[in-house]
C-alpha cells in the first residue's frame, strides 16, 4: 500500500489517479472518500463540526481504509493535507510506502490561488494564500519528512513522478 502525502496543492490525488490509470493500481482520495461517506464538502463539515471532529472522522475513515485494504500492495490512497497531524495516523502510515509530495512553498501558493477549491480547500488559518501556505507547510514539513520513507519533486510532469514514484517502491509493493 502506497500513501500519497504532503500540502494542499502538491499533487497528490492527481499522482494517484495517474499512476491507478497508468499501472493498474486501485486508489481512493481520502478527501473525496470523506465527502463522499459524510454527503457534504469538507467546508461545510468543519463549519458544521469544527476541525477536531473533522479530524477524528478523518482518522477512523483512514483506519478502516487502511484496516479494509491491508493486503492489497497496489494500491495508493491521496491523503489530505493534515493526515500527519494525528500520531495514530502517523502510525497507520508506516504500515506502508510514504512518499511525500514536496512543492516549494511559491509554486502551492501559485497553484492555490489558481484553483483555490475552497469547498475542499478551507483556509486554515485566514491568512493570504501565501502566508497560510508558508505557516502551514513550516509547521507540518517536519511531520511529512519524519513519516515520508521517500521524497519525490511535486513539480516534475506527472510521467516523470510515476516513472519516480515505480523507482521508490520496486521491490516494496
Amino acid at each position: 500500500m502506497i500513501y500519497l502525502i504532503g500540502p494542499r496543492a502538491c499533487g497528490k490525488t492527481s499522482l494517484a489517479a495517474a499512476l491507478g490509470a497508468t499501472c493498474g493500481y486501485a486508489w481512493y482520495d481520502l478527501d473525496a472518500l470523506f465527502c463522499q461517506k459524510q454527503g457534504c464538502t469538507i467546508d461545510t463539515f468543519v463549519k458544521n463540526h469544527g476541525w477536531p471532529r473533522f479530524r477524528e472522522q478523518e482518522h477512523q475513515l483512514l483506519a478502516w481504509l487502511s484496516d479494509h485494504y491491508a493486503q492489497e500492495s497496489r494500491m495508493v490512497i491521496a491523503t489530505g493535507g493534515g493526515i500527519v497531524l494525528d500520531s495514530r495516523n502517523r502510525s497507520l502510515l508506516a504500515k506502508g510506502t510514504v512518499l511525500y509530495l514536496f512543492v516549494p512553498i511559491e509554486e502551492l501558493a501559485r497553484r492555490l490561488a489558481k484553483d483555490p477549491v475552497e469547498s475542499q480547500r478551507p483556509s486554515l488559518t485566514g491568512k493570504d494564500i501565501v502566508s497560510e501556505v508558508a505557516q502551514v507547510v513550516g509547521e507540518r514539513d517536519p511531520l511529512y519528512r519524519q513519516c515520508a520513507d521517500f521524497v519525490l519533486d511535486g513539480t516534475l510532469p506527472s510521467e516523470k513522478l510515476i516513472a519516480a514514484l515505480l523507482a521508490c517502491v520496486s521491490g516494496q509493493v
